[in-house]
């Protein structure tokens, strides 16, 4: 027997005794190293900001900007043993726009997240909540065209534009079924960026090497 084929001996007698209470499929996970999987989703979000009026060439207050939009995210992630892992995405919550009194205003948020994931001891499925940091940029424009410009030549009116980029907590819940490396997953995850809650609701696939 060769040293390659004696220790996975051994990865498969230890993961006998120590986790007998887990089903058959959990043995084989702990054998594939780190674990590592990149994916994708689509899904709905709720794209939430408070965001600039329009004024000459200013902003006179904000609103809170609320609108739904379809969106889209991309992941890569490692689960080194079956209980614990950790993610890096991107998300694309879309660029919705709305109107409030005589202004017409569209939102867009893009950014990217990383969390520590926590899978749960259930059986057949993976359940797994998870926690970290988003950084997310938002870009508003709001128009207004019955804000009196003046005389003066202002490029900017009747619009007021914003972009900022925020750093917050992020969390979220999800559930997975695997098929071999394959895994179908459904989850939401909520953020805080530009005095806002955007959130996503996805269902996407993973592949793990």
């Amino acid at each position: 027997m060769n040293g390659h084929s004696l220790n996975q001996t051994r990865g498969i007698l230890f993961c006998l005794v120590v986790f007998e209470w887990a089903e058959p499929g959990r043995c084989a996970e702990a054998d594939t190293g780190l674990g590592i999987y990149v994916g994708g989703g689509l899904g709905q979000s709720q794209v939430n900001a408070g965001i600039p009026l329009a004024s000459v060439g200013a902003p006179t207050g904000t609103f809170d900007f609320k609108a739904n939009h379809s969106a889209y995210k991309a992941m890569v992630g490692m689960r080194p043993i079956s209980l614990l892992g950790a993610e890096l995405e991107y998300l694309n919550f879309g660029h919705p726009s709305s109107t409030a009194g005589t202004a017409t205003n569209d939102v867009s948020i893009t950014g990217t997240g990383v969390f520590a994931l926590l899978y749960l001891p259930v059986p057949l499925i993976d359940v797994f909540v998870k926690a970290g940091m988003g950084r997310l940029k938002v870009a508003s424009t709001s128009l207004d065209l019955t804000v009196n410009c003046g005389v003066a030549v202002n490029p900017n009116c009747p619009y007021a534009r914003r972009s900022s980029t925020t750093t917050d907590f992020a969390a979220g819940a999800g559930v997975q079924f695997k098929l071999g490396p394959w895994a179908l997953r459904g989850e939401y995850e909520q953020f805080r960026a530009a005095g806002g809650n955007p959130r996503i609701l996805s269902a996407g696939v993973t592949w793990t090497f």
